[in-house]
């Protein structure tokens, strides 16, 4: 996993699919402690998402949303993405093309 600060209040994760579960928990963790960040999560490497892959981005969605930040997903292939309509939470995301998207996206919505 690689995480890198892009900028004020902006995390970049890059997952892994062999540890997604492992990787989304240790975020949740380090993320719970002290939320102070919008997330911006890149899937590019990530063929098939699971359950427990889910249930990990559900909770870190829950805990970026009651401190008022956001989550975005980029690079989410068309597979991942009917995985996440498919159990109903695909709105709890917001999605993105790529990482300037996403940061395009949060300065927007930062403006206001």
């Amino acid at each position: 996993m690689e995480i890198e600060h892009l900028q004020d209040n902006v995390f970049f994760v890059c997952l892994q699919e062999p540890q997604l579960k492992n990787e989304l928990v240790a975020i949740n963790d380090i993320l719970s402690s002290e939320c102070t960040c919008d997330v911006i999560i890149d899937f590019s490497n990530v063929e098939m998402l699971t359950s427990e892959g889910i249930s990990s981005l559900i909770i870190l969605e829950r805990l970026l949303n009651s401190f008022g930040h956001k989550i975005i997903l980029c690079a989410v292939s068309s597979n991942n993405l009917q995985v996440l309509e498919r159990t109903g939470i695909q709105p709890l995301f917001e999605f993105a093309s790529d990482e300037s998207a996403a940061l395009q996206s949060i300065r927007s919505s930062s403006a206001f």
